[in-house]
């Protein structure tokens, strides 16, 4: 996650990857589970993966993220 979408080592994301404004992420979803990756260009990630409803997880992963602090020297 941090070699691909933070530090930028691996090249560019998947096609497959989506993008917004300033986050970059990948979600997907079983019937009974689902997982979301993103990374905000401030240097933000989070990998959260739960049982339940896809939307609730992609909406849960979105608010974590946003409220999160940016490391330190990032903005």
């Amino acid at each position: 996650m941090t070699g691909l979408l933070v530090e930028r080592r691996l090249g560019p994301p998947a096609p497959s990857w989506q993008r917004s404004a300033s986050i970059t992420w990948h979600n997907g979803a079983t019937r009974g589970a689902s997982v979301v990756a993103a990374a905000h260009d401030d240097g933000r990630w989070i990998v959260l993966h739960r049982l339940g409803a896809a939307d609730r997880t992609d909406r849960l992963a979105r608010e974590t993220l946003l409220a999160a602090t940016a490391p330190h020297g990032r903005t």
